[in-house]
């Protein structure tokens, strides 16, 4: 079974589901998000893609929302703290968390072809990492995994 989702999948299950972990996210936490945190998510939400800030702005510009990368970039930081979101560290691009409490540390399926990314959690590789780190000595701050190659449709 492909991590991708199929081209002709209900994508409005995993928009509401989403929705719904961005609701209770919100709810959960102490912190007060902007007023566009829901816009931006909502773009991020449309496809199963990484997208820029600037690419966030100009979607935004396109349904009469003026915002500058600044304002976006902070709402980003809001989602990313609230868990609603990932941040594609070698592309500086995000993408909406579509795994929700299952989300622990990502590893990131980025298609070269088409931009779309397809998260997994993969114990066997998460289990490598902590074994590798602890033999090293290494205290790990972070764990996401980006992995690049092709889609099961772009590469047929």
């Amino acid at each position: 079974m492909s991590a991708f989702p199929k081209p002709d999948h209900t994508h409005s299950k995993c928009v509401n589901a989403a929705q719904r972990r961005f609701e209770q996210a919100t709810l959960k936490s102490d912190k007060r998000t902007g007023v566009h945190v829901r816009e931006i998510f909502d773009v991020l939400l449309e496809q199963h893609r990484a997208f820029s800030a600037y690419e966030i702005v100009e979607a935004l510009q396109a349904r009469g929302k003026k915002l500058r990368a600044i304002q976006v970039y902070r709402a980003l930081e809001a989602l990313l703290e609230l868990g609603n979101i990932h941040r594609i560290e070698s592309r500086n691009a995000y993408i909406a968390c579509h795994n929700g409490s299952q989300c622990r540390h990502p590893q990131l399926l980025i298609c070269e072809s088409c931009d779309r990314v397809a998260e997994v959690n993969s114990d066997p590789i998460e289990h490598s990492i902590n074994e590798t780190a602890d033999a090293s000595g290494f205290v790990l701050q972070g764990r996401q995994v980006e992995l690049f190659g092709l889609c099961p449709s772009c590469a047929a």
